[in-house]
């Protein structure tokens, strides 16, 4: 085999052997970091995989764009075959993070051990193929190596410990050694070519309680000594979803699911009694002390593991669909929006507004756009966010953005903004500091991108340190009371390094002048064109928080001019034509001209009124002494005053134009 490619062939037929290499780089790299950005685990050891394949690629593309001066290099078999054992290698370590991103994947390690000692392999094939390549830029200094190898360390020490928790509390009916398997029999019965099996219940089984409870179309029967709820099937051909779901009865934490009976000619599913109804109904008509409403979103996070566990996202999460017992457990039901992972969620046009309140800002987007509706974009960060809006619900005891429509909400919520964040006059401080951690995991959940915000390990291991922190005890039962207003404020501004121009404008229309003037003075300082306009115009003004210095107001006017700032080009123009009224040289007087006139113009073709009277009053009258143009000043003229300039009316009403 030929160590190098022959000089008879070209560069382009040299490189053209690299394209396809390139483009699979790019394609894993990039399933790589997608991977990393909705990890429900290990998110610590995923960003610092994605980060090292992101600096891979850069100096890839640097490589790539000095093909000249890197042509002899590209020429040599070596280099090719050292290239295509980095394509290799990009395939294990997209596996690699595959498995530790999810539970499931997870768990097909032995142990952590094993998880580090992959890690640590394919961290030295890494080096060891950047070295090869001479992606200098891209190798990583002993430092660095020590660092990610502590925080690698740290990740799987939590996740260990987030996963013995979980097989500590995941279920009360099955021990440890049989979740796994519980799991295994869950996937099965997802496949389409398996068996379904569901129960069927008698309804002479189903008895009639002493007293009847009847809510809406569901009402209560006791079952084997159990209440239980009998609620009508309104969705056919559902059998393999119930199926799943009797099997999700293992868990403490969801809605149990009995089987099918037929009740006078209806099919109903049988269910778990929840006494007190809804989170929400229990919200409304309640009052929940705050150390209850942690043990509620503590269990809730605990269904939503062992979904995930069990491979299946629940696709509405919000108090409406938590369901409380007499016991005051807090329990995950209404599954009719439930997926596993691996079938396509297809049906965004279902989103609506009862739902959209708790949806991820990606998955409204995909919902406006049709053409991303068949995108399988779901992931379990969507669920994470939706957590987060619950929680705020349950907070607050309110629905999500409860006085804007739906078109609103989707606005609202893609723009990056979200419900606001309060602080209360709660009963005691604990109860304040609760809330306080509340709003911290809400705002860590409800981050607009999907990598920024956390993961469900680090969510379900922050929320069993509060419940531990909050218990229920004799002497704080957390019982529910009577329904009483509470009272909420907005939390204090953070100051920041930085005020925005844009704030800085609100506190000018306040008349807030003072902190006005020094949020322009330093975005100004910082090159922001539009600051610098507004500087001007205070140093203009004055404003009694600044010296009048028209001179620089001027020049920044002139910058912000030059920048294409429709009002600074006017206000230059008529800083000019102050001056041109001073000057006694003519020679310097018809340079001023030509330049008041270039800036009207400018300013008068970007729609300003007043640019269009003072131009059209020029060429029309010949003021300045520039050339006299009637059938160009009427043009301005007629513009402005159409446009309701008072002077231009007034003029063309003198010059019996109108």
């Amino acid at each position: 085999m030929n160590e190098t490619i022959s000089d008879i062939n070209i560069g382009t037929e040299v490189f053209a052997q690299y394209v396809p290499l390139v483009k699979s780089v790019k394609n894993l790299i990039n399933d790589i970091s997608l991977i990393s950005e909705n990890a429900e685990c290990n998110k610590e050891i995923c960003l610092i995989i994605t980060n090292r394949v992101k600096i891979a690629e850069c100096a890839m593309d640097i490589k790539m764009r000095s093909t000249k001066e890197n042509e002899n290099t590209f020429r040599k078999r070596e280099y090719f075959l050292t290239f295509k054992s980095f394509e290799n290698l990009l395939t294990n370590i997209k596996d690699y993070v595959t498995k530790v991103a999810t539970f499931n994947g997870y768990k097909k390690y032995l142990n952590s051990i094993e998880v580090k000692n992959r890690y640590e392999k394919l961290t030295e094939e890494y080096n060891t193929c950047m070295k090869d390549l001479n992606f200098t830029m891209a190798i990583i200094n002993e430092n660095d190596r020590i660092s990610d190898a502590q925080n690698v360390d740290k990740a799987l020490i939590d996740v260990e410990k987030t996963f013995k928790e979980m097989n500590d509390i995941i279920t009360e009916n099955v021990d440890h050694d049989n979740i796994d398997e519980l799991i295994q029999k869950i996937d099965i019965l997802k496949a389409k070519d398996s068996d379904v099996y569901v129960q069927r219940i008698d309804s002479n089984e189903l008895i009639v309680p002493a007293k009847d409870d009847i809510r809406g179309r569901v009402f209560k029967r006791v079952y084997g000594g159990y209440d239980v709820a009998c609620k009508p099937v309104i969705t056919e051909g559902i059998e393999r979803e119930l199926s799943v779901l009797s099997k999700l009865n293992q868990s403490q934490y969801i809605l149990n699911f009995h089987g099918l009976s037929n009740v006078n000619g209806v099919e109903h599913m049988i269910l778990e009694w929840y006494e007190y109804g809804t989170l929400k109904e229990v919200y409304n008509k309640y009052n929940i002390p705050w150390n209850r409403k942690v043990q509620f979103v503590r269990d809730i996070c605990r269904g939503i593991v062992f979904l995930r566990r069990a491979n299946i996202f629940h696709h509405d999460i919000r108090c409406e669909n938590v369901y409380v017992t007499q016991s005051l457990n807090s329990k995950l039901g209404n599954f009719k929006l439930a997926c596993k992972i691996d079938r396509e969620y297809n049906n965004p046009s279902d989103l609506k507004i009862d739902i959209i309140r708790w949806v991820a800002p990606e998955q409204i987007k995909k919902h406006i756009d049709h053409k991303k509706r068949s995108e399988d974009t779901y992931t379990s960060k969507c669920e994470i966010f939706s957590f987060g809006m619950l929680i705020w619900e349950l907070c607050y005891e309110k629905i999500p953005y409860e006085d804007l429509e739906m078109k609103d909400i989707a606005k609202h919520v893609l723009s990056g903004k979200r419900e606001k964040l309060l602080i209360g006059n709660l009963n005691s401080s604990v109860d304040e500091q609760i809330l306080k951690e509340f709003n911290e995991i809400i705002d860590e959940a409800w981050q607009h991108s999907p990598d920024q915000r956390t993961d469900l390990s680090n969510l379900h291991r922050k929320l069993e340190i509060l419940a531990e922190n909050n218990p229920i005890t004799s002497s704080s039962p957390g019982q529910l009371g009577i329904k009483t207003k509470k009272e909420f404020k907005e939390k204090p501004h953070a100051i920041g390094f930085l005020m925005p121009t844009e704030k800085g404008i609100e506190c000018h229309r306040k008349k807030e002048h003072d902190k006005a003037w020094k949020c322009f003075e330093e975005n100004a300082a910082l090159g922001d064109l539009l600051a610098k306009y507004w500087q001007a115009y205070y140093l203009f003004n004055g404003y009694g928080v600044v010296d009048v210095d028209k001179e620089q107001a001027k020049q920044l006017f002139k910058e912000a001019a030059d920048n294409d700032h429709t009002d600074a080009q006017l206000r230059y123009s008529v800083l000019l034509l102050q001056d041109i009224t001073k000057e006694k040289d003519d020679s310097k007087k018809g340079i001023m001209r030509d330049e008041v006139i270039h800036y009207l113009k400018l300013s008068a073709d970007n729609k300003n009124i007043d640019a269009m009277f003072y131009l059209g009053d020029i060429y029309y009258n010949g003021k300045l002494k520039a050339p006299k143009n009637e059938e160009l000043g009427l043009k301005y003229l007629n513009l402005a005053a159409k446009n309701g300039n008072d002077k231009a009316i007034k003029l063309l009403d003198n010059a019996k134009k109108i």
